[in-house]
């Protein structure tokens, strides 16, 4: 697939060639920090997986920092 990347003012958006519609990029990575850190409350608490919580929770929050 092909996209065209829109920069508004700041507002990033994504456009699929062809397509009518938008995805707005901010809101899609805010959904997926959210979406991971609810995940993480899933995972029962093992010692073991304190490391991967951890770590996983940095990465999945870590592009809110461009903003």
């Amino acid at each position: 697939m092909k996209y065209d990347i829109i920069f508004n003012d700041e507002k990033v958006e994504v456009k699929e060639k062809g397509q009518k519609y938008t995805i707005d990029l901010h809101e899609r990575l805010l959904q997926f920090a959210v979406d991971i850190i609810k995940f993480l409350f899933l995972l029962p608490y093992l010692k073991e997986l304190d490391v991967f919580r951890n770590q996983l929770s940095k990465a999945a929050t870590s592009i809110g920092s461009l903003k």
